[in-house]
């Protein structure tokens, strides 16, 4: 039995199925770049957090640790980027001799609106895998439908049909399934892997940003700078 590679099928399909073909395969390697970018990313992303957290929570000075994320704020990233703004925002209050709720509460809406930018750094083309994982399958059943009509169609026209000459369609019409397939689910399991990582990191930016709130709050109170 003659084998028949993808090329062969798309070399050998009409305009339609080589549409889908073309679809999908930009699908496919939309999705691949997208998790070998959030993959590095989320990494890069949680290494940062976890040197942070080593530097925040030894006995390292608050006002020493600002002092060094200064030098290399252009790149701050989770945990350091937090802090910093948010510290930068209280020291600026308080040389303008601010009252200490308005520090406070101006120094935590900053941290918020600096952890909801983190937070779309996190889920940055997230989304993008839910759409392929939940299209590709759809355009992949239109291959198979389209296939499967061109299957009744020379069926109908011939009168003496055989498998042959009918082979090439449902080649067609399965491997449009197949290839629909093989772009969703690798991009259905990185979706849910990286929006649970992300909803667990974004969680931990909340977490630290009320931490800090609660530093800067005792500091403000006790006026040990």
């Amino acid at each position: 039995m003659k084998s028949m590679n993808i090329f062969d099928l798309f070399l050998k399909s009409d305009f339609l199925l080589k549409f889908i073909f073309s679809f999908l395969l930009f699908f496919s390697i939309l999705s691949w770049v997208i998790i070998f970018y959030k993959i590095f990313t989320l990494r890069y992303i949680q290494k940062e957090i976890e040197n942070f957290e080593n530097n925040f929570y030894s006995d390292k000075n608050i006002n020493f640790l600002y002092e060094e994320q200064e030098h290399k704020q252009n790149t701050l990233v989770g945990y350091a980027r937090i802090f910093y703004l948010g510290f930068k925002e209280y020291m600026e209050l308080k040389h303008l001799k601010n009252t200490p709720e308005s520090i406070l509460d101006r120094t935590k809406h900053i941290m918020n609106v600096v952890v909801n930018r983190e937070i779309e750094v996190l889920e940055t083309h997230i989304s993008t895998l839910g759409s392929i994982s939940a299209i590709s399958p759809y355009i992949g059943l239109l291959g198979t439908v389209w296939g499967i009509m061109n299957i009744f169609y020379k069926i109908n026209d011939y009168t003496n049909f055989t498998i042959q000459s009918i082979a090439p369609d449902i080649s067609d019409a399965l491997s449009t399934t197949a290839m629909s397939l093989f772009v969703a689910i690798p991009a259905l399991i990185s979706f849910n892997k990286f929006s649970v990582k992300s909803n667990v990191i974004a969680q931990n930016y909340l977490n630290f940003s009320e931490e800090c709130a609660a530093i800067l709050y005792r500091k403000i109170i006790s006026k040990k700078d």
